[in-house]
């Protein structure tokens, strides 16, 4: 069997927004997820230092405000959870990213089929392979996707929004009060292929990783509330994956945010 090149810490933290009624948020780390759609927050830790060659991690935020969200959320955690307990060590990294994919259009599928009508779900997630030190995104919606490096921390996914696109056509800034209607109103979303076949998440190619590279998975209630900097800021390579997503949800709250809060951290180390 062929040495890993490095290990994974990965903590994810949830919490309810002050001014909603319950969480509509959900996280999903390796073997664990948030099982319950009514609990209003939930922390878990998890290491790969025991040898397992792929570990997947994912932020979920469930749409709608109202008392369904949840459920989306919850139904998308699941499904990427059952994608992690098939993601043995002898599978390729391609394999691997099709059970990602796959994930994607069952958590689709099973919202579209709830007799509820539940609107859907924004996720993001990432494979990281300890064996050859990559990582891979997959994303729908505009839950985030950021890699720390080098003390930057760079936006890797692209929000499906209409803001986005009319941000990146020039068409106003951030600071037009338009901004704030479109950023609400995504063009991508876990639950929209209506028919069931043919849900495709955006993804990136296999990005090397190097020691001491972290990975965020964040939520909107707590980018939207921050600049750039305000995360940066919030993040400090010497301190422990929960306690950079605890420093995250902070600053959000700080920030004023009234939304649900969820980050999710990890920290690469390549063995010597």
């Amino acid at each position: 069997m062929e040495k890993f090149k490095g290990h994974v810490e990965v903590s994810g933290i949830t919490q309810k927004g002050f001014s909603r009624q319950n969480n509509e948020d959900n996280f999903q780390i390796g073997p664990y997820y948030k099982k319950s759609s009514s609990d209003d927050t939930a922390q878990y830790t998890y290491s790969t230092e025991s040898g397992a060659r792929y570990i997947i991690l994912s932020a979920i935020d469930g749409m709608g405000g109202g008392s369904l969200g949840e459920i989306a959320a919850l139904y998308t955690a699941e499904e990427f959870f059952s994608s992690y307990m098939k993601s043995k060590d002898h599978l390729t990294e391609e394999e691997v990213s099709t059970l990602m994919r796959t994930s994607y259009q069952s958590a689709n599928n099973r919202i579209v089929r709830n007799p509820s009508s539940i609107l859907g779900a924004a996720g993001v997630s990432c494979i990281i392979d300890c064996q050859q030190s990559v990582a891979r995104f997959f994303w729908s919606g505009d839950s985030r996707g950021y890699l720390y490096r080098n003390q930057k921390l760079l936006q890797i996914t692209k929000d499906q929004t209409v803001a986005a696109i009319c941000l990146k056509n020039g068409y106003y800034t951030k600071t037009d009060p338009q901004y704030q209607y479109d950023r609400r109103k995504l063009t991508g979303y876990i639950g929209k292929d209506l028919y069931c076949y043919d849900f495709t998440p955006l993804e990136t190619p296999w990005i090397p990783l190097k020691n001491n590279d972290m990975i965020f998975l964040l939520t909107d209630g707590i980018y939207e509330s921050c600049d750039e900097m305000d995360l940066q800021k919030a993040v400090n390579i010497k301190s422990t994956t929960m306690n950079n997503c605890k420093s995250l949800i902070n600053v959000a709250v700080q920030n004023g945010t009234s939304d649900d809060l969820t980050a999710v951290g990890s920290v690469f180390y390549t063995f010597d």
